[in-house]
């Protein structure tokens, strides 16, 4: 039997952490973390985020779009950021 995982995301740190700094802005998250948890079978994928104000609220609504067609991901709000 697999171990079964929950992933937990920030959205700001991963995107200070892995993509700010890299031409790529879309992270397939799914893929990303199963390499990390080969004998894991990932049960949901929490991403925490704040929805943005600015120039990156149409950008991150793309992505917050495109990552609610993956059937394990459930996007948790908090306060909004104007970053």
């Amino acid at each position: 039997m697999r171990n079964r995982s929950i992933i937990y995301i920030d959205e700001f740190n991963l995107y200070y952490g892995a993509v700010k700094n890299i031409p790529w802005k879309w992270l397939g998250i799914g893929r990303y973390f199963s390499p990390f948890l080969p004998d894991c079978e990932i049960q949901i994928i929490k991403y925490f985020t704040a929805k943005m104000l600015g120039s990156y609220k149409a950008n991150q609504g793309a992505y917050i779009k495109a990552l609610l067609t993956l059937n394990k991901v459930q996007i948790i709000y908090s306060l909004a950021s104007n970053k």
